[in-house]
C-alpha cells in the first residue's frame, strides 16, 4: 500500500510539473508575439497618420 500511496505520489508531481511546463510555454510563446502584433498596428496608424497629414 506504501509503494501505491508513493506511485500516486510520483505520478501527481511529474503531471504537475509537465502541466506547468506546457502553461510556461504557452505565455512565452503567446506574450511577445501580442507585444508585436500590438506595436505593428500602432505603427501603422502613425504611419497613415503621417500621410493624411494629421
Amino acid at each position: 500500500m506504501l509503494l501505491v500511496g508513493a506511485g500516486v505520489a510520483i505520478l501527481s508531481m511529474v503531471l504537475f510539473g509537465l502541466w506547468m511546463w506546457i502553461d510556461d510555454q504557452a505565455v512565452n510563446d503567446e506574450g511577445p508575439k501580442a507585444d508585436r502584433d500590438a506595436a505593428d498596428a500602432e505603427f501603422e496608424r502613425t504611419m497613415k497618420d503621417i500621410e493624411d497629414g494629421k
